[in-house]
């Protein structure tokens, strides 16, 4: 009975865990999705709210790119 009790609930731990990261898993996509939006339509408004001052662009061939400055 008692490993019975265990069992459930590390199962509805273990659910609740999933959802949340799946949670943040969804934000933080929806997030890079935002961002690649604002560069891709150059809305300057969004780049500055997203972006930090230290953030640095990596283009495909190696060089980088400070993006705010």
């Amino acid at each position: 009975m008692k490993t019975a009790t265990l069992v459930v609930f590390a199962a509805v731990f273990a659910c609740q865990f999933s959802l949340a990261q799946a949670t943040d898993e969804k934000d933080v996509l929806q997030f890079e999705r935002d961002a690649c939006k604002a560069f891709l339509d150059a809305d300057v408004a969004v780049l500055e709210r997203v972006l930090t001052p230290d953030f640095t662009l990596t283009l495909s061939n190696g060089e980088g790119e400070h993006a705010c400055g």
